[in-house]
């Protein structure tokens, strides 16, 4: 069953704020007319530990495996990569 990220982001601001229920309705609604149907993305995590990466590199890690390791997907991976360069 997927999370109904929409309600728990409500039950969060109710309990952060002193906002009255008809308010977080009408967030409810808003919420759900503006993007419902589409993808959920929340990064949960922080910078990407570019040192971590280069350290991996000189091991001769494979980049696949050093995304899946750290958690990451391979272009992020190429992506920091090659700003490091820049």
């Amino acid at each position: 069953m997927k999370r109904d990220f929409v309600r728990e982001l409500t039950a969060i601001v109710s309990q952060s704020a002193d906002v009255p229920p008809e308010a977080l309705t009408r967030i409810e609604r808003t919420v759900r007319s503006e993007f419902g149907g589409q993808e959920v993305f929340i990064r949960s995590r922080g910078p990407v530990p570019v040192e971590m990466i280069e350290q991996r590199l000189r091991q001769r890690m494979p980049v696949d495996a050093i995304a899946q390791d750290l958690g990451y997907g391979r272009t992020t991976i190429y992506r920091h990569l090659k700003r490091k360069k820049s």
